[in-house]
């Protein structure tokens, strides 16, 4: 706490900020101040309801199982930061971008080729995560939590819907429409809370698992039914579902532990790296291109 504030006051004092608050205070409307309440509290029920979908799983956990499990279930996590890591240095530039472009005349284009970019790097990293995950886990847990592994296969996938649920939630941002996306949240927070109370006495620490993945599918239907209010995304969505699809399959033999799982999944991973081949030519193509103009 004492960090995020001494951080806090110090960008406040390089920036200016008392200079820039009297500047704002002075040249305030009545106008901009009503348009930014009604955004403002639009984005009280979204970011409530993305705390929610963060942290509500663990807290079921902890008072319905205990410690212990809340522990082993803190652990799973682990691997799923591996893809979180990767999504969060491309939202961070992401946002920025959405702000920039969404009033631009080709911007369905370029958000439609950023949505293929993003969720094909997505699906497939997890998938080829869950294809060795066991032997991840093997690494990164010591044995008595090893059996964490079982964990982490829906919360891959919910990773996925949540990256894909933040991507749309920048375009709707862009366009002030907090209220849309703080709906999404909020109808995902809400099943997250009841399927927890009811999976979790069922199925342990798993439910909370699987209650975080289909509320954060959730989250991204309704995120992507909002945002073509706004930008008609071009998207191929048989494709996109039997994409989908084919994590949970990979998930399910992996759990169960089906014979020559490894090589069914591997098999799985291929399907995938086939049918986003294009969009993976692309980003070779254009990171290619990125390397050579920064060489010279």
């Amino acid at each position: 706490m004492i960090a995020f504030s001494l951080s806090a006051v110090l960008m406040f004092v390089l920036t200016g900020g008392k200079e820039k608050i009297r500047s704002a205070v002075e040249k305030s409307s009545s106008d901009l101040n009503r348009e930014m309440g009604v955004y403002g509290k639009s984005m009280l029920l979204y970011s409530t309801a993305s705390w929610v979908n963060n942290a509500i799983d663990r807290y079921f956990i902890l008072f319905l199982l205990g410690s212990v499990q809340n522990g082993l279930y803190g652990v799973a996590y682990k691997i799923p930061a591996i893809l979180t890591t990767v999504q969060r240095i491309f939202a961070m530039a992401w946002q920025m971008s959405a702000v920039k472009e969404y009033k631009g005349d080709d911007r369905e284009e370029f958000f439609s080729k950023m949505y293929r970019s993003y969720q094909t790097v997505l699906v497939t990293g997890c998938a080829v995560i869950i294809l060795f995950l066991k032997i991840i886990a093997t690494i990164m847990f010591r044995k008595d939590f090893f059996n964490a592994w079982i964990l982490v296969p829906p919360l891959l996938i919910s990773v996925v819907f949540g990256a894909l649920e933040g991507f749309l939630g920048s375009i709707a941002l862009a366009f002030k429409d907090g209220r849309s996306m703080g709906i999404a949240t909020g109808v995902g927070a809400g099943f997250n809370i009841i399927l927890n109370y009811i999976w979790i006495r069922d199925m342990g620490s798993f439910g909370a698992a699987c209650a975080t993945f289909v509320s954060y599918f959730i989250m991204f239907a309704l995120a992507f039914i909002f945002v073509r209010r706004h930008v008609k995304l071009k998207v191929f969505i048989l494709r996109d579902v039997i994409a989908y699809g084919l994590l949970i399959a990979e998930s399910v033999l992996v759990i169960r532990n089906t014979g020559n799982f490894f090589y069914w999944n591997a098999g799985i991973v291929f399907i995938l790296i086939c049918l986003y081949l294009n969009e993976i030519r692309n980003i070779f193509i254009k990171g290619t291109e990125m390397i050579k103009r920064r060489a010279r």
